[in-house]
């Protein structure tokens, strides 16, 4: 007998959040045959059409993403000169961090920019890689890794903007979490949350990685 008909297929959700769908659409078959008996929610359209055409999955909910507004008490800050920006993100070459890397080099050849980057290692050798970068660009000073925030709406007025350099996502929550916190952003076009932001906010959304096209937007942003 199958080792799939010996399980009691009841009530099983498959929650989908994977943010690559636009580089990778394989699948193996063991997660092919989950899929398709369980309940399937993806928290894009993009996923939901994916799942209906490489899983043959019946029963097929859209559930976006959401987050729960902290009410932050911001603590006296000693503003520093230059214009401090964030990007939280795990470090994973999907990210396309070095791209925000590169931006950083030639804002900083007319103002004084400084840079956190906020999230989990989850790639080793792609962190070691932006280390290098950033040391070859000069900018050990000004662009900083912190990988134990738990909690960014914590944190988020400290900076004057936030970047999101991703080229492939399904949410991404944390756009989400910038706008509950009043923190302009400048992402790239990718995800849900993007379709819904496009008509009011189209200020906020690059459709390209043309480096100067994204300095430009991000001096109007920070005036």
């Amino acid at each position: 007998a199958s080792y799939f008909s010996l399980i009691k297929w009841k009530k099983i959700f498959f929650h989908d959040h994977y943010g690559d769908i636009k580089n990778d659409k394989k699948i193996d078959i063991i997660t092919k045959n989950i899929i398709r008996k369980s309940i399937y929610l993806g928290v894009s359209k993009e996923l939901c059409k994916w799942a209906i055409k490489h899983c043959d999955v019946k029963k097929n909910y859209l559930l976006e993403n959401i987050i729960i507004k902290e009410n932050i008490v911001k603590k006296q800050i000693k503003k520093t000169r230059g214009n401090r920006l964030i990007l939280v993100s795990n470090i994973h070459p999907r990210k396309n961090i070095e791209f925000a890397i590169e931006i950083m080099y030639e804002l900083r050849k007319e103002e004084v920019y400084f840079l956190d980057i906020i999230g989990q290692i989850t790639d080793r050798g792609y962190y070691n890689k932006l280390k290098k970068m950033i040391r070859s660009y000069g900018l050990k000073d000004f662009v900083n890794f912190n990988e134990n925030c738990n909690n960014i709406q914590l944190i988020l007025y400290n900076y004057d903007l936030a970047l999101h350099t991703s080229k492939s996502e399904a949410g991404p929550l944390v756009l989400i979490e910038y706008l509950a916190q009043s923190l302009p952003f400048l992402t790239f076009s990718t995800g849900e949350v993007i379709q819904k932001l496009k008509e009011e906010l189209q200020i906020l959304i690059v459709d390209s990685f043309n480096i100067q096209e994204w300095i430009k937007k991000i001096q109007e942003l920070l005036q």
